[in-house]
């Protein structure tokens, strides 16, 4: 859990940052729920947020709080968040048509049809399940081989992260590498 707390801090820091914000801002717009110090103390997870603190706060920056919460779990659980995959190299099963149907129907909505790379959001992933009859989990495992980048970062998949898709265990930091894909 502790992570789970620290990468919750470091979107609400993100989220504040983004706007120039201030604690004493964030806090002023709590209308005194909060106090600039225990914003900041759950920015650097040294307190766990309640459900309702998270809300105030969320609330306060802007931001929805299952926003802040996804952009969280995407890091401490990167293969439960966005999939990025490489159309070209997906499977030629039942799965990475329906991958390809899908993929082709939110390319045409962008008007987007030269790019062989895109990104499924988590709730992209669970519709390409329904639609085969297989669950998020089997969608991520038959894709493997053409996932690029796991999670909202931008860093590149390693063997210990394509590995952690298969097993559907987390990722850890230890299993990612520090470059950026070069552009793809």
């Amino acid at each position: 859990m502790r992570e789970l707390d620290r990468s919750l801090g470091a979107a609400i820091r993100r989220a504040r940052l983004d706007r120039d914000l201030t604690l004493g801002d964030v806090a002023a717009r709590t209308e005194g729920a909060l106090r600039p110090s225990s914003i900041g103390s759950h920015e650097r997870a040294e307190r766990a947020l309640s459900v309702h603190q998270l809300v105030v706060i969320a609330r306060a920056l802007g931001e929805a709080p299952e926003a802040l919460l996804a952009e969280a779990l995407t890091v401490t659980e990167p293969a439960r968040g966005p999939v990025t995959v490489d159309l070209n190299l997906l499977p030629d099963d039942d799965v990475g048509r329906h991958v390809a149907a899908f993929a082709h129907a939110v390319r045409s909505r962008r008007g987007d049809y030269l790019s062989r790379i895109i990104t499924f959001r988590a709730g992209d992933v669970s519709a390409i399940a329904s639609s085969a009859g297989v669950s998020a989990a089997a969608v991520r495992r038959s894709v493997t081989p053409a996932i690029v980048r796991l999670g909202a970062g931008t860093v590149p998949l390693t063997e210990p992260a394509v590995a952690a898709v298969s097993s559907a265990e987390p990722v850890t930091e230890t299993d990612r590498t520090p470059e950026p894909l070069a552009n793809a």
